[in-house]
């Protein structure tokens, strides 16, 4: 499904991260172990990427900053539209941006699958240049922490992620986008090329705010509450 011999010194192409976290997180053998056994016990892509909100959470702490990483699954509010339905412009703008908001989304678990799945040769570096095509603030942070973790246990994620995104509200020019997520990616060790987590059946929301950048969007924030959608 669905982290270093020494990040102190690769927290520098890391900056989101801070140093202080991810050296005592990460240098620590004990807390390695907790943090393999952990992520080992999650059966989907929401409990893996919940566990590197916390992480993410922490490092904040550390620095003394207060990340915005609210797990509660916001609820979306009906879009507004103008009163005149005439608005053909508008209409028009609107479906042009909710489109690339929904590609955004399927990007989103495209570079998640393809870089998870090169945790044995990618770099920190390598990394974050893809995941940035896709993401930034506190979502890159997870995705982030969720590729360093793998990479430190010596694990590599292997499958595809099935996404039935559907845009539910507009808030400006921040797009909210409801994704209903089958997880058919798995957990394998690199020594022995065995599965190391439990399958998860069952379809799960994931609620993205996406923010424009440059002539597209990124991926903001990703909530997912712990329910099941219906198969799509």
């Amino acid at each position: 499904m669905t982290p270093l011999a020494d990040l102190s010194k690769q927290a520098a192409t890391f900056p989101s991260v801070s140093t202080c976290v991810v050296a005592s997180t990460v240098s620590d053998a004990h807390s390695n172990t907790m943090a393999r056994n952990a992520l080992h016990r999650t059966r989907s892509i929401i409990a893996r990427l919940a566990f590197a909100a916390v992480v993410v959470i922490a490092v904040g702490a550390c620095a003394g900053e207060t990340p915005h990483l609210d797990q509660t699954a916001k609820t979306p509010h009906p879009t507004s539209r103008p009163s005149s339905a005439s608005n053909v412009g508008w209409l028009a703008r609107q479906a042009a941006s909710d489109a690339a908001a929904l590609a955004t989304v399927r990007d989103y678990w495209a570079a998640y699958s393809r870089v998870m799945a090169q945790t044995p040769s990618w770099d920190q570096r390598t990394a974050k240049a893809e995941l940035e095509k896709v993401a930034k603030g506190s979502a890159l942070d997870r995705l982030m922490i969720t590729f360093l973790l793998h990479k430190q246990n010596s694990e590599v994620i292997r499958g595809t992620v099935v996404s039935h995104p559907t845009v539910v509200e507009h808030r400006g020019a921040i797009i909210v986008v409801r994704d209903c997520v089958d997880d058919q990616s798995g957990i394998y060790y690199l020594d022995d090329g065995t599965r190391g987590d439990i399958d998860d059946p069952y379809w799960h929301p994931h609620i993205f705010e996406l923010a424009p950048h440059a002539k597209g969007f990124r991926v903001t924030d990703v909530t997912a509450p712990w329910t099941s959608c219906p198969s799509t």
